[in-house]
């Protein structure tokens, strides 16, 4: 994937898979400070909707760590400070970490979750998978995106990319994916993004 000086998100690579003009244009222009308008203040449905997604993540991590479960809750904000508490999380085998913040030289994001699974990697005799929260009760493309993105960022931390993937779904159901069986298609899309980018 072609550099550059700008780091991409998930999100932004989410968004270019269903919206490769529009959802794409608007986010370039917004990164490059090139916007001459004002966003619209979010409507109160879209509040809510981030409210219950905001609940829909508290009542997970409750539910783990009522069974004992070890959490680090990290802020998610990617400074070098959130980089390093994400390693530091991660070398200690931490059951599950919130708000992972994880970087490449091309991405940068936070991870809804990451799951210490009991598989050997540079980390020791473990390593994690990402899980992303999300309110709806189907998989969608974007949530698929997110995911793949986020196992490629945690493939500097392991030695090798993860081999499965989760989403923790509206209702309180998870759902398992196999990560060789999109990650062609995701590095198309990830591609497509940098021709992008650089045309």
């Amino acid at each position: 994937m072609p550099r550059s000086s700008r780091l991409i998100t998930p999100s932004q690579l989410s968004l270019f898979s269903i919206s490769p003009v529009i959802g794409a244009w608007w986010e370039e222009l917004k990164a490059r400070k090139l916007f001459e308008g004002s966003k619209p203040d979010p409507s109160e449905l879209e509040k809510q909707l981030r409210l219950d997604g905001e609940r829909h993540e508290k009542v997970l991590l409750g539910k783990l760590e009522a069974k004992g479960h070890s959490i680090a809750h990290l802020r998610g904000q990617q400074s070098d400070n959130d980089y390093d508490a994400t390693a530091d999380a991660m070398h200690r085998g931490v059951d599950y970490i919130h708000q992972a913040s994880l970087r490449n030289n091309a991405m940068r994001g936070s991870a809804d979750l990451l799951k210490r699974i009991d598989k050997p990697s540079s980390l020791g005799g473990w390593s994690y998978i990402p899980i992303e929260c999300k309110l709806a009760s189907k998989p969608k493309i974007t949530f698929l995106v997110q995911a793949l993105a986020y196992c490629e960022l945690l493939t500097p931390h392991l030695g090798e990319t993860p081999k499965q993937f989760e989403l923790y779904l509206g209702g309180g159901s998870f759902k398992a994916f196999k990560t060789n069986d999109f990650w062609a298609w995701y590095q198309q899309i990830r591609d497509r993004y940098a021709e992008f980018l650089e045309t």
